[in-house]
């Protein structure tokens, strides 16, 4: 993930700062003082680029969601092999979240989720989850997977994807790439009957992943 520095709109720098502090200090336990000196300016002079903590935690869920649910609106209306897709979608989603210049863990935590002040965010979220379960849900019906509920299935992709966000965000892993392909890969071969599909169903989702990102559009900053 990217580091503030030279060469970074200051706007962007006191994203990434705050990014940071949130995912380390909580919402609560920082104040817009100190993201201010951490980026280097006077606190008024933040508050000329967003009037208020809140408007600086809305605008980080707002860039670590709305790519999120664009892949997964493209992945649903995709004509699809629906394993392979919900394949796809996973690689797509995960390779962008671990591609974001910014740590998106306070942005993702319960208490930003369920705070009232966001939520525009929440609402994005469950938008997010709930697509994430149709996708699943469409795949469970194949009988080449396990019988599972896809509520469950769903909760534990959520927990995966928010450990992958964890371990990225201590320090340089895999690369993008890597982590996506792991983290489909395990989700789709937990739940197959037969590990020996595996390998048809990657390849055909690797081609789909390809596809979605050629429609995923950068999100405007």
């Amino acid at each position: 993930m990217a580091k503030h520095g030279k060469g970074i709109r200051t706007r962007d720098s006191i994203l990434l700062v705050a990014a940071e502090l949130f995912a380390d200090n909580g919402y609560h336990g920082t104040a817009t003082r100190d993201i201010a000196q951490k980026v280097g300016i006077k606190q008024p002079s933040l508050f000329t680029h967003f009037e208020s903590k809140a408007a600086i935690m809305m605008e980080l869920q707002r860039r670590a969601f709305e790519p999120s649910l664009r892949v997964l609106q493209l992945a649903a209306s995709t004509d699809a092999d629906p394993i392979a897709r919900l394949f796809a979608a996973l690689y797509v989603d995960v390779r962008q979240i671990v591609n974001a210049p910014f740590d998106v863990t306070g942005a993702i935590s319960p208490t930003a989720l369920s705070d009232p002040a966001f939520e525009a965010g929440r609402e994005l979220w469950d938008k997010i989850i709930s697509l994430q379960e149709q996708l699943i849900e469409a795949a469970l019906a194949d009988d080449r997977l396990s019988d599972v509920k896809p509520s469950f299935a769903n909760r534990v992709v959520a927990w995966l994807i928010e450990g992958v966000v964890a371990d990225m965000n201590r320090g340089p892993g895999a690369e993008p790439d890597e982590v996506a392909d792991q983290l489909s890969s395990f989700v789709i071969s937990a739940l197959l009957r037969n590990h020996d599909d595996l390998h048809g169903i990657r390849q055909e989702g690797l081609r789909i992943a390809a596809q979605l990102a050629l429609r995923t559009e950068p999100l405007p900053a």
